[in-house]
């Protein structure tokens, strides 16, 4: 989720300056792979130097905070991909609650509580990945028996668009 929205800020900031769509990619994506080499490095070097004994001073309100930010982080991304609206503020979540968009989020709303009780009631390890698989094959077999096919679903924004995925060779002529 964040390299995500790294990556779209990158394309933002280079569309602004209309700067040509492979110059664009080629910074998105040196822009990803060059921060998640430098997080890997810091994270083995922290490692290496022991010094992962070191968060335990950090205050529990800052741990608490990062953590709550992370969760509404998460919380407006999923709205955003489930109305096909972004979503980065309360007000963009009450006025998107108050109109039709929020039907589309619906389901994805009915599925993370059914998790949660779900967790909650039953304290296997199997249980996660159980409601993970099974999720999409209910949705699935619900669908297909109301009578939607693949193209229908795509036209009620239930599924993205299909696309033809870019051959490895492609993407590395990017950089």
């Amino acid at each position: 989720i964040f390299l995500s929205s790294m990556a779209n800020q990158v394309v933002e900031a280079l569309e602004k300056r209309q700067a040509p769509y492979d110059e664009v990619i080629a910074t998105a994506l040196v822009a990803l792979a060059s921060s998640t080499t430098l997080l890997g490095l810091a994270l083995v070097l922290t490692g290496k130097l022991r010094l992962a004994g070191l968060v335990q001073y950090l205050p529990l309100p800052v741990v608490g905070g990062y953590l709550a930010y992370i969760g509404l982080y998460c919380f407006e991304a999923g709205l955003s991909l489930m109305s096909g609206t972004e979503v980065t503020s309360v007000a963009q979540m009450v006025s998107l609650a108050g109109g039709a968009g929020i039907l589309p989020c619906l389901p994805g709303v009915a599925c993370g509580v059914g998790i949660i009780l779900a967790l909650q009631r039953c304290h296997h390890f199997l249980v996660l990945p159980s409601l993970l698989l099974a999720i999409p094959v209910l949705f699935y077999a619900a669908a297909f028996a109301a009578g939607l096919d693949l193209p229908a679903l795509r036209a009620a924004g239930y599924l993205s668009e299909a696309e033809q995925p870019a051959s490895c060779l492609e993407t590395w002529s990017s950089f």
